[in-house]
């Protein structure tokens, strides 16, 4: 048993914990908590910010550039890393990026509705 303890894979053992989240307390990391750690990522505040000026300036070339952009961090998010993510969510360190692509995904065709240029109307 002790063996079977020794040879698992945990945050000290395996690493994945260590390089993906230095800070992580122990607790279990679920999907709420990996949408929160992703929401709150530096690029993922650019990119809010940069998306809130598109939608107030209603620029549909500013709203694509941001759609642009959600898309390339969300493919990172999603395929990147792999090996290292899985390995993170079976320690426990880290949650399933469903919610968070879910979210942006909304983000996205929210800010292409709201910036599509609209026909001309002639009375």
């Amino acid at each position: 048993m002790t063996a079977l303890l020794l040879l698992s894979p945990t945050a000290t053992r395996a690493g994945a914990c260590d390089t993906l989240r230095p800070d992580w307390d122990g607790t279990p990391v679920g999907a709420w908590d990996e949408l929160i750690y992703l929401l709150s990522a530096p690029v993922s505040i650019a990119l809010l910010v940069g998306t809130v000026i598109a939608l107030r300036a209603k620029s549909a070339w500013g709203g694509l550039a941001a759609v642009a952009l959600w898309t390339i961090w969300t493919s990172l998010v999603a395929f990147g890393g792999q090996d290292l993510r899985i390995q993170a969510m079976r320690e426990g360190c880290a949650g399933a990026p469903t919610l968070f692509i879910g979210l942006v995904a909304v983000i996205c065709v929210a800010t292409i509705l709201y910036t599509a240029p609209r026909p001309k109307r002639t009375d």
